[in-house]
Formats: C-alpha cells, structure tokens, sequence
C-alpha cells in the first residue's frame, strides 16, 4: 500500500516538468505571478479552504490519515482542466484507499461548484483568487502536487492532464 503510493508520488516527480501549461490559467494576470514555491521535501504550505457543499478544511485536516495527498488545482475557465475533470471524480474514488486526492478549483465558488455539479467531483475545495495555488508555486493549470504523509512535498508540479494521469 505504502509502496503504490511512493511509486505514484516517484512518477509526479519525474513528469513534473512535462505537459502543457495555459497562461493566465489561475484567472491572473501578469501583475499575480506564481510565487516560488516549496521543493520537494520541504514542507508544504498551510492553508484553510472552504469546501462545495459547505465546510472548511486545511491542509492538517486533509493529512489526518497519514495516507499520502495529492492536490489537483483546476480553474472552471481553463481547457485543459475541463478535460480532465471527467477523471476526477473516478480518481477520487478508485485511489481512495491508497491516496488522498482533493481537487481545488481556482475562482468564484458558483464558477468552482460547476465542476462538482457537471462532473460530480466530491471532494473540492475553493481558492477564490488563487492565492494557495500561487504559494505553491504553480503557473499554469491543471497542476498537482504530492504531499506525503509527513506533510513535505513529495513531487510536483504535474503540469497538464497527461503528466497528472501518468
């Protein structure tokens, strides 16, 4: 079990850089660049975020089962995103055992609660103006990052559907 999951958290990391990226993809503009964000093994940022449907969560909270987290960022607006929201919901059920997988859908939360409706994502939390996307370091969308269960980057960015799924 523990094993599956550091393979998967060893494949984020190796396709980190491969995929595509959408400018702008956050909503910003060039006035809100990605900050620098953490390297793998330091520690992840904190955050608290409301979740769809009602409820906040932080990163705390989310990593109280010690299995291994893996944040989708998805912005509603963005293409690439949209095609991969399909899987979501699938991932966040099939993995479910394994991993801990929390999409955050980037902007207004009538915009983000689209992507729970439209592709039943259960689990999605809302960052109204990207700000923990941006601590992340990200630029560009869809981005995942893996955390482990020590709460320290363990791979990431995945920038793009392809280099999420693989």
């Amino acid at each position: 079990l523990l094993l599956a999951a550091l393979v998967l958290v060893a494949v984020i990391a190796l396709v980190a850089g491969f995929g595509s990226v959408a400018a702008g993809a956050a909503g910003g503009s060039a006035a809100s660049p990605a900050l620098p964000g953490p390297r793998v093994g330091q520690s992840a940022p904190e955050f608290g975020l409301g979740m769809i449907g009602g409820g906040s969560w932080t990163l705390g909270s989310l990593r109280s089962d010690d299995r291994p987290l893996l944040l989708v960022f998805g912005n509603p607006t963005c293409g690439g995103c949209l095609s991969l929201f399909p899987h979501l919901a699938r991932w966040q059920s099939t993995l479910a055992d394994r991993l801990r997988f929390v999409v955050v859908g980037i902007g207004e939360e009538e915009a983000v609660s689209a992507i729970s409706r439209d592709y039943g994502v259960p689990e999605l939390l809302v960052d109204p103006d990207g700000s923990v996307w941006r601590a992340y370091g990200s630029h560009g969308n869809p981005a995942a990052y893996a955390i482990g269960a020590d709460g320290a980057i363990a791979g990431g960015p995945a920038l793009g559907q392809d280099a999420i799924e693989d």
